[in-house]
């Protein structure tokens, strides 16, 4: 395991391919992005999907065929009409993302945090190959 707390910049040919070089260095497969706004420059282009779509082609194009798995942590605009609405692809932030990720997780709380300690979330999974499920916690206790 190895932490970096700089953020590669992922339109960026030169920053990709010495992420790469150092990941080889270190024989890591697998990189965790986190947050992906942050590693990308789009500025005022993040509601343009085709230009979203230039900012996140080195990570297929580079990374990935590359042998390199890459796990991208990325956020969704706001909470939802309410807490009971599970999470949608469609809700994450930026134009693209959604249509860029072949398999997903998304995580959302279900009820308002209580400051107790527990949590209640919505998890959410799936893919371009037609998986897919949803589970909520109750009351941080378990799985519904």
């Amino acid at each position: 395991l190895h932490i970096s707390f700089t953020l590669p910049k992922l339109d960026d040919a030169a920053q990709v391919d010495d992420l790469i070089r150092d990941l080889r260095e270190k024989a890591i497969r697998i990189v965790v992005i986190d947050p992906l706004y942050r590693a990308l420059r789009c500025g005022d282009n993040a509601g343009n999907v085709y230009a979203m779509g230039e900012q996140l082609d080195l990570i297929s194009t580079k990374l990935i065929a590359n042998g390199i798995t890459v796990i991208l942590l990325h956020h969704f605009k706001k909470q939802g009409k309410t807490y009971e609405d599970e999470p949608q692809l469609e809700d994450l932030s930026q134009s693209g993302v959604s249509e860029f990720g072949r398999q997903f997780l998304l995580l959302k709380r279900r009820r308002q945090y209580m400051m107790d300690g527990k949590h209640d979330i919505w998890f959410s999974w799936g893919g371009s190959a037609g998986h897919q499920g949803l589970r909520g916690t109750d009351r941080g206790y378990g799985i519904t």
